[in-house]
């Protein structure tokens, strides 16, 4: 994971890895990895308000993406221009998404529901 050095980070645990993750992605990040999704990189703001994960593979972010939008009523994806997918220019498949840093909690919670 890359670290924003401006941004205060938590040491997470994923399986046999110890992690620096930016302090408010550490319990996502986290709750992510105990459901079977991978992430790579993430920043708890990347642009203004706005947090960014990085998800090892598409598999993995599409699996974010039907948890929200299954299990959450919030917002509407086709008008929320601040959620955004994209895949990045590499070879490795990986793919970002980024929402807003309002959301932050909402999906704290909502992934405490699922990884129990």
């Amino acid at each position: 994971m890359s670290v924003n050095p401006d941004h205060q980070t938590r040491i997470v645990r994923l399986g046999d890895q110890r992690v620096a993750v930016d302090r408010k992605l550490a319990t996502i990040i986290e709750r992510l990895y105990s459901i079977g999704i991978e992430t790579c990189s993430s920043c708890e703001e990347n642009q203004p308000e706005v947090a960014w994960i990085q998800f090892l593979t598409y598999k993995d972010a599409d699996r974010f993406v039907s948890i929200i939008r299954l299990h959450v009523d919030w917002f509407d994806w086709n008008n929320d221009r601040v959620w955004q997918v994209g895949q990045n220019g590499d070879d490795h498949g990986n793919v970002s998404i980024r929402f807003p840093n309002k959301d932050l909690n909402k999906i704290v919670r909502l992934l405490g529901k699922i990884s129990h």
